[in-house]
């Protein structure tokens, strides 16, 4: 039975689907040997999200120690979105007392909701901002190569709405040309890139982006593929993880419970549980339900490496604290959604939500 090492763990990535699963986040995190963690906000519009940053502000507030935040943009709720407008967004996000900006601009079913390119000119005071002040970035960028594949597309998948094959969804190679030409403007923007930017079945890739941007790095995130990727040739895998030991960050992409309760925290906690399997051993074990039905064969490293992995890599991009929650910068924001709320057709139990959060949030501050 796996035994895993007396390490701290700081998770770089995890989300917070509402404010009442606060609670059992850290439940979760505490079972499984988790220090810190960082939730990571989605961009915010009218379809979804857009009580994403008080919810975790509030987990900041009520748990200082405990909570990074990387907070995201909020997109269709007023004006057109300028380059003015999203510098000022930053600029908010921090003054709130966000550790950092996590994007999902660059998933597919994002751009539905986004009417941005990534490497369009109305970011660029916002990418100048984030370089100029060395603000972090966790960035969500295409899918695995089968969501877009119809020969390899799974039925679950397209239950998860994530099919893309249908020709109205940009390239994996469009996204990725994206980020290059954002990266060519801004090379000194801190990225940690999330589920190794899905290159875990280009090593050589994987090895050459890393070579060019050296102010990047991976998150190792599991998606459905990364540890089956990781598994077909563990020994070159090893050797790369051993060589960018810097620019790896450890993450779960865990969430609030969903029902059954007692199940998903099972799963959760068993996802780390692997994950830990995978960098602390050589040996070959069944992997869990969401990462692969198949096994998966460890790397074993050294933990001298393990520790920047599980702790020292985020720290050097978000520090060894959470930044403190600024009450009033974020009683601004969650004002300025609720009024949207308000008065939106169809918004009512968003409206309701952002009350409740405005009041809980006033009563941190008292």
């Amino acid at each position: 039975m796996f035994t895993p090492l007396s390490i701290p763990i700081v998770d770089g990535h995890v989300h917070l689907i509402n404010h009442h699963g606060i609670g059992d986040m850290l439940e979760l995190s505490n079972a499984a040997g988790i220090e810190r963690i960082n939730i990571v906000c989605v961009p915010g519009t009218p379809e979804r999200s857009l009580s994403s940053n008080s919810a975790a502000l509030l987990a900041k507030g009520m748990h200082p120690a405990s909570f990074y935040v990387f907070g995201g943009l909020v997109y269709n709720i007023g004006e057109p979105g300028t380059s003015e407008g999203f510098q000022r967004q930053a600029e908010s996000l921090r003054a709130m007392g966000c550790d950092g900006i996590k994007m999902l601009e660059g998933k597919p079913t994002s751009r539905k909701r986004i009417p941005y390119r990534m490497d369009d000119p109305v970011y660029d005071r916002y990418y100048a901002f984030l370089q100029e002040t060395g603000f972090p970035i966790v960035w969500h960028v295409a899918d695995p190569g089968s969501f877009w594949d119809p020969a390899r597309i799974t039925e679950e998948t397209k239950k998860n709405g994530w099919d893309y094959t249908d020709g109205t969804f940009p390239s994996k190679e469009q996204l990725y040309g994206e980020v290059d030409r954002v990266l060519e403007r801004f090379p000194r923007l801190r990225v940690i890139f999330a589920h190794f930017y899905f290159l875990s079945n280009h090593l050589r890739r994987a090895d050459q982006f890393l070579e060019r941007w050296p102010n990047v790095s991976f998150d190792i995130t599991p998606g459905s593929e990364m540890y089956r990727n990781f598994s077909r040739d563990p020994a070159r895998w090893r050797e790369f993880f051993i060589k960018y030991q810097d620019r790896i960050v450890f993450g779960t992409d865990n969430a609030t419970p969903r029902e059954p309760r007692e199940k998903t925290m099972a799963d959760m906690t068993d996802k780390i549980r692997m994950m830990r399997q995978f960098l602390e051993t050589n040996e070959r074990f069944e992997g869990f339900g969401c990462a692969t039905s198949r096994h998966v064969t460890g790397i074993g490293l050294e933990r001298d490496i393990l520790e920047k992995i599980y702790v020292r890599n985020f720290e050097r991009y978000a520090g060894s604290a959470p930044n403190p929650l600024q009450i009033e910068p974020a009683l601004r924001h969650c004002r300025e959604i609720r009024e949207y709320a308000r008065g939106a057709a169809g918004q009512e139990s968003l409206y309701r939500e952002l009350t409740d959060l405005e009041q809980k949030l006033q009563d941190l501050g008292e």
